[in-house]
């Protein structure tokens, strides 16, 4: 089946390039084809640019890279620049530590409707199981079977129900969510202003384009992801996070923020 819509994947990444590999030989079993990938690094390494420019040669998909220097957590800033630079008209955004399903772009591409943005759901994979998937290198090792036998989180959304409609309406998560460009450039783009690891980025985003009128249609067990165990890396400050939203006063009534893909 030919679609209409190419996709342009956003993988965004902080140092952790083993992860990452297994991410795009996750991307490389990709059902649907018509697709090219941006690595958007929040960080500027030699090893990142050296290992992308071997997935260059070695996939058979584009891959595009952007990075920045390591000037604390500036993921938004780092995504505005990846859709500068993308060429599909649906944009997908996951981050480097979520291996795909395989008809993981296929039901994004399935579902893309004009001023939607649709969101999915994400398995945890547990320490052990991530561990051998990366001992490994082998993410064909992600089956619905294995997913029980081993300690593994929310393995319920890591079952491919595509007939399944959820009823859920928010919350959206930056590791599974995608919209048409025109939708992300029309609120533009993510708030450069949010520069700590609370999560405030992803409810910034999807509080904006309620308040431009998006629609919202929830991608449970359609567009599954599998999460590879990590500690949690703090790279700031949550005090000074939450002190921010408290002073911003205009977060109930403006779609349009001031310091995203175009600076007010």
């Amino acid at each position: 089946m030919k679609f209409e819509y190419k996709i342009t994947l956003v993988i965004s990444v902080y140092k952790n390039i083993s992860f990452l590999d297994l991410v795009l030989k996750s991307v490389a079993r990709q059902s649907f084809k018509d697709f090219e990938v941006i690595i958007a690094e929040d960080n500027d390494a030699d090893e990142m640019t050296s290992f992308v420019q071997q997935a260059k040669e070695k996939y058979w998909f584009d891959i595009k890279h952007v990075s920045q220097p390591d000037e604390g957590f500036l993921k938004d800033k780092i995504l505005n620049e990846a859709t500068k630079v993308s060429s599909g008209e649906l944009l997908v955004f996951i981050d480097g530590d979520c291996v795909l399903h395989p008809k993981f772009l296929y039901e994004y591409s399935k579902n893309m409707a004009k001023n939607t943005c649709l969101f999915g759901k994400r398995v945890l994979l547990g320490k052990e199981f991530t561990k051998s998937i990366s001992n490994s290198g082998d993410v064909k090792k992600i089956t619905t079977l294995n997913l029980y036998l081993n300690k593994n989180r929310k393995r319920e959304e890591g079952i491919y129900i595509p007939f399944m409609h959820s009823s859920r309406k928010k919350g959206i998560k930056g590791c599974n969510f995608g919209l048409p460009k025109e939708l992300l450039i029309a609120v533009n783009g993510f708030d450069e202003d949010f520069t700590e690891p609370w999560g405030g980025e992803d409810w910034d985003i999807e509080r904006r384009l309620r308040l431009f009128g998006a629609d919202f249609l929830c991608m449970k067990n359609k567009a599954i992801q599998y999460h590879l165990y990590h500690p949690k890396v703090s790279r700031g400050d949550t005090a000074a996070t939450r002190a921010f939203f408290d002073s911003r006063e205009h977060f109930s009534h403006e779609y349009f923020c001031k310091n995203g893909l175009t600076k007010k």
